[in-house]
């Protein structure tokens, strides 16, 4: 294992506190946060904005697939925790630009990575009515088939 002794003048992600604060904060999960922080490395780390970034370029930075890698990109995007744009067309390697949406710090606080704080409007379902209501549809579902 190499160990950096590089200084910060040296190489560095020059990154909000703001943005760190909230993320370490978050309850992303693991595949979120590496999402995000391969963004935030092709982007901050790179004194940008916004940066196009390949379906290969995350598999290889997360290693894992496109696939998971997708389903993740299009969560964060539809929370409005990035933003996603039409970048140069590869076929079948696409390329997008990314960014973090700035705007969005303050909700990065639940699983989903979406506003979750007391008095925001977002309702709060306790994991037992979860099940509850799982099961009440399950048996809702058994009793339509059994008419059939």
């Amino acid at each position: 294992m190499k160990i950096y002794n590089e200084q910060p003048s040296r190489k560095f992600t020059m990154l909000y506190n703001d943005i760190l604060k909230y993320l370490i904060g978050s309850s992303f999960g693991p595949l979120q946060m590496r999402v995000l922080l391969a963004i935030i490395r092709q982007t901050y780390g790179y004194h940008r904005k916004e940066a196009e970034i390949s379906l290969r370029l995350f598999e290889e930075m997360i290693k894992t697939n496109h696939w998971n890698i997708s389903k993740v990109l299009k969560k964060l995007a539809d929370n409005e925790i990035i933003f996603q744009s039409a970048g140069t067309d590869m076929g079948y390697n696409p390329v997008h630009k990314y960014s973090i949406n700035e705007e969005s710090f303050h909700r990065w606080n639940t699983r989903a990575g979406v506003a979750g704080t007391p008095g925001d409007g977002v309702p709060k379902t306790p994991i037992k009515d979860k099940k509850k209501i799982l099961k009440e549809s399950i048996l809702n579902l058994a009793s339509k088939m059994q008419m059939h």
